[in-house]
């Protein structure tokens, strides 16, 4: 999806260093890596943290007693922290904030902006396999849809059709 969206490279391997090297062959002079920070193996020039604005910290352990991969010291050494929704840390955060702009079908690659898509579609069933999935639910809510079913799988999760098939029993 990434791939299609931004027309630029996707490499998924959990050895980052084999992954920075193959976008390099691929003429890839920037790399972006999801979760990253805790790779210290890869040469960086940047350092950005993302942290959920409401949940912040959670129970501020260190996996797999918590939600935490670093610990909240490692903020002090990044170049920015950046606090997606909710409120900030403290004042050197940088904030921002998703806003949904449209629904694209995958298959067709038509879309339909928010309005049009709860206007032809008002009820849907909803799964996610991100950090926080109730964020994507609370978000499908807030701008007005139904969600009949809703399903939260964990982050990254390798969708199957047998995922999901229990949604179109219904």
């Amino acid at each position: 999806l990434i791939a299609n969206r931004t027309q630029v490279p996707v490499v998924i391997s959990p050895d980052r260093i084999a992954c920075v090297k193959k976008l390099a062959q691929l003429g890839c002079d920037i790399v972006v890596s999801d979760d990253g920070l805790q790779h210290y193996r890869l040469n960086r020039a940047i350092e950005l943290v993302v942290v959920d604005g409401t949940r912040k910290f959670g129970n501020g352990w260190l996996l797999p007693a918590g939600p935490l991969r670093e610990t909240q010291s490692r903020l002090d050494s990044v170049d920015a922290v950046i606090i997606n929704g909710g409120s900030k840390i403290n004042e050197s955060n940088l904030e921002m904030t998703l806003a949904p702009q449209k629904f694209v079908n995958l298959s067709t690659g038509k879309s339909l902006n928010c309005t049009e898509f709860l206007s032809k579609y008002p009820n849907v069933n909803a799964f996610a396999g991100i950090g926080d999935p109730s964020r994507f639910f609370n978000t499908l809510k807030a701008i007005g849809l139904t969600v009949e079913q809703q399903q939260g799988f964990t982050d990254h999760h390798h969708y199957s059709k047998d995922s999901v098939a229990h949604f179109s029993e219904n």
